[in-house]
């Protein structure tokens, strides 16, 4: 969890401020640590990930976030991606990226609390790029790629 805290910090995603140089408007979100498994087809695990986001749950519509996105594809757009590389004798490949949605610029200031186990009284977490966790992300993302 650490690596995850230290990553953030240098790719210059949060930045730690004053509780007191909040706006007093501004609500911190709660800080939750999501966790997965990643296995091996034989179901075996490879390694354990680990991400920090702010409470989803916890943002307000209007103050937090003005839309909400989810990205849907269809199984024939799937297929078709995975079936041209074969038909064009190509290779595909798989792309793993860190970070990945600290690319799109913010819209707004978000805040988080500390999360447990971190001690740092009296301050809080602010987002500086964009974070996961927010009902903005897809969408703000998709708009940075699509205007690149």
């Amino acid at each position: 969890m650490q690596d995850k805290i230290d990553g953030l910090f240098n790719h210059d995603t949060l930045s730690v401020v004053s509780a007191s140089t909040m706006p007093p408007e501004s609500k911190p979100l709660s800080a939750i640590w999501s966790f997965c498994k990643k296995r091996l087809p034989c179901w075996t695990i490879t390694k354990w990930k680990s991400r920090l986001c702010p409470h989803g749950g916890q943002q307000i519509a209007g103050v937090n976030f003005w839309h909400s996105y989810a990205p849907v594809v269809k199984w024939s757009t799937v297929w078709l991606t995975l079936i041209l590389p074969t038909l064009l004798e190509n290779q595909s490949r798989q792309v793993d990226f860190v970070q990945a949605f600290s690319q799109a610029d913010i819209d707004c200031d978000v805040y988080m609390k500390i999360p447990r186990g971190f001690i740092l009284d009296n301050h809080r977490l602010k987002f500086d790029p964009f974070h996961l966790g927010r009902q903005q992300l897809w969408q703000l993302c998709f708009k940075a790629i699509k205007e690149s």
